[in-house]
């Protein structure tokens, strides 16, 4: 086991060399930490939610667990899984993202966590075999079509058992994209965000190779995930992962669709699509040119003034 002198000066050479950690704060020895020893941002209690669904849907002891994690960044979610006993593949395209989670594989000693710097476009089963869960954390909207529908395809491919997606979802429906004969609604995004320094948090968190990205909605993201084959999907709101972001944590299944024998009829029919939320006026409203043009013209105290006036929220009585 490394000293605790020898944790800090290695963490300060990373430091010195890849920047600072944005995201995972890990505890690596004692007071040591990737951050700090107080809870720093969401993805802590993200990693609660994680792997208690883990252990919830895989009904497998973790000893047992062959996990992927797509898109690791810092290995938060992959060192928790490996220390819990699974065996962990992480995928993670930035090497300064990888060589901080390879340091705190060495100091933790995790010999069951294995790193690989590649694209996770390349994901295929002939090179990265099968996993009992597959994760896909904070990952597909940061993927432009057809990326983010051929990733679910191999994420489907190589799972055993269930895939757990956490991701920004959109609850509006603002542009289309087909993918296999199928039409999928969702949000345009810029990837990276321009001017963003190579080691800031902005680049560390976007894209590898793509200036746009294609969000989806939450009709369109399961839709999607029973298109590729999962049997059925679901959301999890407990344990909860609490944001103003408009994101979703569904656990997807890779199962075998049952038919029913009690009214067989319903056998016939087609799998059933969850419909896109119409778009309300308003909402329609304020993505006129015309009201972006007027909305300038109000300085931004007032909006901000108005925008706690009307958005306040009622406490029940």
């Amino acid at each position: 086991m490394m000293q605790v002198s020898d944790v800090a000066r290695r963490k300060h050479e990373i430091e010195d060399r890849y920047g600072p950690w944005t995201a995972h704060n890990i505890r690596l020895q004692d007071d040591v930490y990737t951050i700090g020893p107080d809870v720093v941002g969401g993805s802590e209690v993200r990693l609660r939610q994680i792997s208690q669904l883990v252990s919830d849907t895989a009904q497998i002891p973790f000893g047992q667990l062959r996990i992927l994690d797509l898109g690791a960044l810092e290995g938060l979610f992959s060192i928790e899984l490996a220390r819990l006993g699974a065996s962990v593949v992480a995928i993670e395209g930035r090497e300064a993202n990888i060589e901080k989670i390879r340091f705190a594989k060495e100091v933790l000693e995790l010999d069951r966590l294995e790193l690989r710097l590649e694209d996770v476009r390349t994901l295929h089963r002939d090179l990265h075999g099968e996993f009992d869960v597959v994760l896909c954390l904070g990952l597909l909207y940061h993927l432009d079509a057809p990326d983010v529908f051929l990733l679910l395809e191999r994420m489907r491919d190589v799972c055993r058992h269930v895939t757990i997606v956490e991701t920004r979802v959109h609850r509006y429906p603002r542009a289309r994209r087909e993918y296999q004969g199928q039409p999928y609604w969702g949000v345009v995004g810029i990837e990276p965000k321009p001017g963003a320094t190579p080691l800031s948090s902005t680049t560390l968190w976007s894209s590898i190779g793509n200036s746009e990205s294609f969000e989806l909605t939450r009709a369109s993201l399961c839709n999607a995930l029973a298109d590729v084959g999962y049997s059925s999907v679901v959301e999890c709101h407990m344990p909860p992962y609490l944001t103003d972001e408009p994101r979703g944590t569904f656990v997807a299944f890779r199962g075998s669709r049952r038919s029913v024998l009690t009214t067989p009829a319903a056998n016939g029919r087609p799998d059933d699509r969850l419909d896109e939320i119409p778009t309300p006026m308003s909402v329609a409203f304020q993505r006129h040119p015309a009201y972006r043009f007027t909305r300038d013209l109000i300085p931004q105290s007032v909006r901000r003034f108005l925008k706690r006036v009307f958005t306040a929220p009622s406490r029940p009585s």
